[in-house]
């Protein structure tokens, strides 16, 4: 997905992931990642580099996987331009996801067309991971910029989020 400016100009992309709901205590959330086009995506080039014997788009879970196997340093050196990436987390129960997603600006596009939608899907999924194991906290900590359910959260909000969430 594209969000253009008024001018036609894309100027962030979008693309979405979800962790299972097993790993997440049965709640079932969307992550979308929002790549903005004036930020570097050097760290998508390096994460492509892992793979040069497939042909075609790459999925999250196949970069996760390299991802997770690299060095400390080098998962260290991709973080520092990946955290950048605007990250959004919906529950699923509060139906907000179709509401958000009809706003004006928006145009959906296959990923394969465009690295920006790529890397949107790989950050996505790399918060989907971390989400998955270690719940909203752990996005907080890695992303700079976390929304939850329309709401930017800082870490404090997520802690709080998490200790409701194991109250209900």
């Amino acid at each position: 997905m594209i969000l253009f400016s008024r001018d036609g100009d894309a100027i962030s992309f979008n693309d979405e992931s979800s962790p299972h709901s097993h790993a997440t205590g049965g709640t079932k959330v969307c992550i979308n990642g929002q790549v903005n086009r004036a930020l570097s995506v050097e760290w998508f080039y390096k994460l492509l580099a892992l793979f040069p014997d497939i042909p075609g788009e790459l999925k999250s879970a196949r970069i996760i996987a390299g991802f997770n196997k690299l060095p400390t340093e080098s998962r260290n050196s991709i973080w520092r331009s990946l955290r950048r990436v605007q990250i959004h987390i919906v529950d699923a129960r509060w139906f907000y996801r179709v509401i958000a997603m009809r706003r004006p600006g928006f145009i959906e596009l296959e990923s394969k067309g465009s690295h920006y939608i790529q890397a949107a899907d790989f950050a996505a999924g790399i918060a989907s991971d971390i989400y998955a194991s270690h719940k909203l906290t752990g996005v907080v900590e890695r992303f700079e910029y976390v929304t939850f359910n329309g709401e930017r959260v800082s870490l404090s909000d997520a802690e709080e989020h998490v200790r409701k969430e194991k109250a209900e």
